[in-house]
């Protein structure tokens, strides 16, 4: 489907600027115009060659990076450095993703204060990789291993072992079009495009938030061939037939974000999980990086909030509604703003957000709140299917209620010290409401 018809004006939410020879910036203006994915494909496009970037040896790349954006950055500046390097904010450094220069081995580090090499691990802990790639036709498949924790450097290093263990059975011997699906971090993300941008006519990344009802969509983000443009879309069916869209909602300060990162990270863990999504529903600007960036380094991920953080404007909230409504997952978690109107009910935005979901997840400190938030999902016909009292302090995580069955879903707990920077998804009842939701979409 071919819909490339933008000529940028550089007035939508992410600018590619130009900081000297060595450093590109892509900067996320939570004042302009929220685009969609393929308008941000283009626009990174045509922003990055009216630059006329010459190259040379190291490129440093900085700022919040959409996937496809990703390809596109590869795609344009690859050929023209020797060393091309991605921040990292849970490393504080520099990952090299792509090198030609003995002195920068792939994975290396480089410190974001003293510019220090930091050479790649060697010795890995553990007997699986930390990212699997699979290769099917055209569809290259990318899963997180979410069983166990490395740095984003290894991760890069396994993928370079994977992918030339692909080249080298030659599953991947290049063709017209490449797909790709699944979850991939960003320094991941642009070491595929680097390996594979040359061996295909175009690569088409799926975004999760454009599809429709038995559709993947997929956006043109490396194009050779005057068959796709960059931007451009290309639909696949799925079978996917039964989605839960899973709204955490609940006050302020109640421990909503932790949660959902909790239970992304166990669904990653189980099996026999479908797959799943876990998006933030809030312009608060706590991405999925958030928690383990303020784990290590508290005063960066502070300060990348407030540069990330949106307004909470009824745009916004019909453009994350839209989002929602198009996400076609197996399983869908997101969480809202907490903020109450002062007659209690909920803001007119986490209405039109929350009321794309299927079902909905109450994070509570006390029972009033609790019976705020459930007076706000039945005005919106959300059935509550769990409920988290949340204990700030230190204390026991308890199940109280588990019933999960065709005509009744309920979970109730007791969570204890849902706060920033703490990983919960370990936790026995953390993971037994990942295995819930689960089987909200199975039975």
């Amino acid at each position: 489907m071919n819909n490339n018809s933008h000529t940028s004006n550089l007035s939508f939410e992410y600018t590619v600027d130009r900081f000297g020879d060595d450093m590109l910036r892509i900067e996320h203006d939570k004042d302009k115009v929220p685009a969609t994915v393929d308008v941000i494909a283009k626009d990174a496009k045509l922003q990055i060659e009216s630059q006329k970037i010459t190259g040379g040896k190291l490129l440093k790349i900085n700022g919040r990076i959409p996937i496809v954006v990703v390809y596109v950055i590869c795609h344009q500046v690859n050929h023209l450095y020797q060393v091309v390097a991605v921040f990292d904010p849970r490393l504080q450094s520099y990952c090299v993703v792509s090198s030609t220069n003995s002195k920068y081995e792939l994975g290396s580090l480089i410190s974001l204060e003293t510019n220090e090499v930091i050479k790649p691990p060697i010795i890995k802990d553990y007997q699986t990789p930390s990212l699997f790639i699979n290769y099917q036709d055209n569809l290259l498949l990318t899963k997180i291993n979410g069983c166990i924790k490395v740095d984003g450097n290894q991760i890069i290093l396994d993928v370079q072992t994977r992918l030339d263990e692909l080249i080298a059975q030659e599953k991947l011997r290049g063709g017209s079009l490449l797909l790709i699906n699944g979850r991939a971090t960003v320094l991941s993300s642009y070491l595929i495009a680097s390996k594979l941008q040359h061996l295909y006519g175009a690569i088409a990344v799926f975004d999760p938030k454009i599809g429709e009802k038995g559709l993947d969509r997929y956006v043109v983000a490396i194009s050779h061939s005057p068959e796709w443009q960059v931007g451009d879309f290309i639909d696949q069916p799925n079978n996917s037939e039964s989605n839960a869209k899973i709204v955490i909602c609940g006050c302020v300060q109640t421990g909503k974000t932790v949660l959902r990162s909790g239970i992304r990270d166990a669904l990653l863990r189980l099996e026999d999980a479908p797959d799943s999504y876990c998006p933030s529903g809030c312009p608060d600007g706590e991405g999925n990086w958030h928690d383990e960036t303020y784990k290590n380094y508290p005063e960066l991920a502070k300060k990348l909030k407030e540069e990330y953080k949106a307004k909470f404007t009824p745009e916004f909230a019909l453009m994350k509604a839209k989002q929602i409504e198009s996400i076609q997952v197996p399983i869908l978690v997101y969480d809202v703003g907490g903020m109450l109107q002062d007659d209690g009910d909920l803001t007119p935005e986490n209405q039109v957000i929350m009321a794309k979901a299927t079902h909905a997840i109450i994070v509570y400190k006390n029972d009033q709140e609790l019976q705020q938030w459930q007076t706000g999902c039945k005005k919106l016909d959300i059935p509550v299917v769990a409920m988290v009292k949340s204990n700030l302090n230190s204390g026991t995580d308890t199940i109280i209620k588990e019933i999960n069955t065709k005509e009744i879903n309920l979970f109730e707990c007791i969570v204890h010290e849902l706060k920033r920077g703490t990983d919960v998804s370990t936790r026995p009842v953390v993971q037994k409401l990942a295995q819930f939701l689960v089987n909200l979409v199975c039975i």
